[in-house]
């Protein structure tokens, strides 16, 4: 294989990569949604139960 085409093979693979984003920083943990609910107040308590005598956040 020549030069040039390992040249032409390369610009054609960063241009086909052009504008393709980066998944794992897309990505949002789980657990970080539900951190997020709960401080909010959006979670159930049948779904998500505590222990205790008050639920947090609802003194």
């Amino acid at each position: 294989m020549s030069q040039e085409t390992v040249v032409k093979i390369t610009k054609r693979l960063f241009k086909d990569l052009k504008g393709v984003e980066n998944v794992y920083t897309q990505h949002v943990p789980l657990v970080r949604e539900t951190l997020e609910d709960l401080i909010k107040g959006r979670l159930k308590d049948t779904t998500y139960p505590f222990l205790g005598n008050s639920a947090p956040g609802r003194r």
